[in-house]
């Protein structure tokens, strides 16, 4: 065989050894290609499995110290379930354009909603307004834009004037000179079902030993304190009723009842807020530090006490850091007097001062009428002794406690309005939740802190224009007391006077 032959015979085996390994190498490419395909098939199918699992974890895992609510669970139209097994409905409120509308029109509105809460027969149902006002960041001139003509049916220079008018509101709106604001109406009505739990001193008693040996079996005797602690916040603070499901849709039915009078009854456009609508506003509420809600669970009843409570509320001075947001409140501790008039409330929702972020609350809560005008009695019985008393201690006989006597004075004419049914007697409270901006290290905490301060100077001077009103800042001490009631969705029927000189208003409606 020559050299030829040797070298042909060579070259084709080398050819062929290349090619069988292309061969393989492109199968074994095409066979991995094959499995990325599927795989990314697969992923795609799954992605929004994968999506709802990471918003459960997050719903369920939240991040965060615990803390207490009353807020137990979300029903599926849209109710929220209380740990007392009372519930909440929430409206948003359309609000008409009353700055330049006669005062007659706007008192026509207030006698109208008087005669709503004075209809509202039932014991302890709270009615809260919440105002809240934001910075508008342009939203208003982007509406104004989008609802403007078309350029080919306008005039040229008018387009142009209009164009540099535009542009000035934008300057205006990028300094935070204009505000935007929301209505909104909470509504929480107690549940009392005869077949609960009984609350009495007995049965947290029954129910709190119990919890007692369980946490000392979990924790063991030498951490008896803790073990105390723990078990008395969970019977008693956090308390939970526990109904059948015929009893809850009793409870429901009832409450449904008050909902509806109110939709009937109320001289405003109310619009019920939905399921998703309502979680997103309650968790963003409760968590400022996020931006979005996480899925809510389709099961109704589940427990969302976790996620709404995972995030820090602390401070011992005149601020409580909410996250990383400083809020601070100002309460209106005398109503203005004799009378409220729609001019009033201009100073407050028309003031061009108010242009930071703050939540104004308006809370009216009902009472028994009948022990109502007995407490009032004897409070003109305990006025008139101090009068006596005072009479008897000066050295002058005609001598007389002022503040007795102007007290004594405005109950009697209290009682003389609700005598006879003519009247109901309702308790009001009003402050106002004052926010600064998000800080996340502690130079921009102390600049928010000031501008803290300014802005419930702005609130407390806006409060003081009304005639005869009393408003200050709450104290460090009052105001961790109140703030978590003004969370929304945390609407209490709980007294503040024990926390806070901010005294309920009782009022003639």
């Amino acid at each position: 065989m020559d050299a030829l032959t040797i070298i042909g015979i060579a070259f084709v085996a080398l050819t062929g050894g290349i090619g069988l390994g292309l061969g393989l190498r492109l199968l074994r490419i095409g066979g991995r290609a094959r499995r990325d395909v599927k795989r990314s098939a697969q992923a795609g199918a799954n992605a929004s499995t994968m999506r709802d699992e990471l918003a459960r974890r997050r719903l369920s895992q939240p991040h965060g110290s615990r803390r207490t609510t009353s807020i137990h669970g979300l029903t599926r139209n849209g109710l929220l379930r209380h740990a007392d097994g009372s519930y909440t409905k929430a409206y948003r409120v359309k609000m008409e354009n009353t700055l330049y509308a006669d005062d007659a029109s706007v008192d026509r509105n207030y006698n109208e909603l008087a005669r709503l809460l004075a209809s509202i027969r039932q014991r302890g149902v709270v009615l809260q307004f919440r105002h809240a006002v934001h910075p508008d960041p342009g939203r208003a001139i982007k509406r104004h834009l989008e609802a403007q003509s078309q350029p080919k049916d306008a005039y040229m220079p008018a387009r142009m004037l209009h164009t540099m008018d535009v542009a000035g509101l934008e300057a205006e709106a990028r300094c935070s000179n204009y505000q935007e604001a929301q209505l909104t109406l909470w509504i929480r009505v107690p549940a009392r079902h005869a077949n609960d739990s009984s609350r009495a001193r007995l049965g947290a008693l029954a129910a709190f030993l119990p919890a007692l040996a369980k946490e000392i079996r979990r924790q063991g005797a030498l951490r008896f304190a803790s073990a105390v602690a723990t078990s008395w916040t969970r019977t008693n603070r956090e308390q939970l009723t526990v109904r059948a499901l015929r009893d809850e849709r009793e409870c429901m039915a009832r409450a449904s009842q008050i909902f509806a009078h109110v939709e009937h009854s109320s001289p405003l456009r109310l619009q019920p807020l939905a399921r998703e609508e309502l979680w997103q506003a309650v968790y963003l509420g409760h968590r400022m530090n996020e931006h979005a809600a996480p899925r809510l669970p389709q099961v109704e009843g589940a427990d969302i006490r976790q996620p709404l409570c995972a995030e820090d509320i602390k401070g011992d001075g005149e601020y409580l850091l909410h996250g990383r947001t400083p809020v601070g409140i100002v309460s209106l501790f005398h109503p203005p007097t004799p009378i409220v008039t729609a001019d009033m409330m201009r100073l407050l929702t028309a003031n061009p001062n108010l242009v930071f972020d703050h939540t104004t609350i308006t809370e009216f809560i009902t009472l028994d009428q009948e022990q109502a005008k007995r407490e009032l009695k004897s409070q003109v019985k305990s006025l008139s002794r101090a009068q006596s008393a005072t009479s008897r201690r000066s050295p002058d006989p005609d001598a007389d406690d002022p503040e007795a006597g102007v007290a004594r004075s405005d109950i009697k004419n209290l009682r003389t309005d609700v005598s006879g049914g003519r009247a109901a007697l309702i308790e009001a409270r009003c402050y106002t939740v004052v926010y600064g901006q998000p800080a996340r290290n502690k130079e921009e905490l102390r600049a928010s802190i000031a501008s803290l301060d300014s802005y419930c100077r702005h609130v407390t001077a806006a409060f003081g224009k009304l005639s005869g009103a009393d408003a200050g800042r709450e104290q460090p001490e009052a105001l961790r007391a109140l703030y978590h009631q003004s969370l929304p969705g945390e609407l209490d029927t709980r007294r503040t006077d024990e926390n806070s000189k901010r005294r309920p208003h009782r009022s003639h409606v």
